[in-house]
């Protein structure tokens, strides 16, 4: 009985001990990939910043660059879509709306894929450039 007794113990330490021990798994090397410079497709002043938020979601042979400064005391924010017109995989298709649109509707009613959505606002024209 005693035999019993001690066996069942060591078999349940052995048992938790197992169920209950760390593995040391080696840590998984990570591979930090290496940025590819992207040449600019046009030269502006300075103060003028590549954006690779904006230019990361852009087909090949389009850019986005920002530009942040102070005119006329309030903070301004520019722009620039640059364009490789030699490529041909994309167009710009200018549309007009009877009634006042929002960008987002144009971007989201364009079937197919639409990378970039102008809205000329500032000329009181409801038009918008896909």
């Amino acid at each position: 009985m005693k035999r019993t007794i001690f066996c069942t113990s060591i078999c349940v330490l052995f048992i938790w001990g197992m169920s209950c021990s760390k593995k040391n798994n080696p840590a998984a090397t990570v591979v930090t990939p290496t940025p590819i410079a992207v040449p600019p497709l046009i030269q502006l002043p300075p103060g003028w910043k590549y954006s690779t938020i904006y230019s990361g979601s852009m087909p090949y042979g389009m850019q986005v660059y920002s530009f942040e400064s102070i005119f006329a005391g309030r903070n301004t924010k520019a722009w620039c879509l640059a364009y490789d017109s030699k490529i041909s995989s994309f167009d710009f298709k200018p549309t007009m709306s009877a009634t006042s649109k929002r960008t987002i509707d144009f971007f989201t009613q364009e079937p197919g894929v639409c990378g970039v959505c102008l809205h000329q606002r500032e000329l009181l024209w409801r038009q918008s450039i896909l």
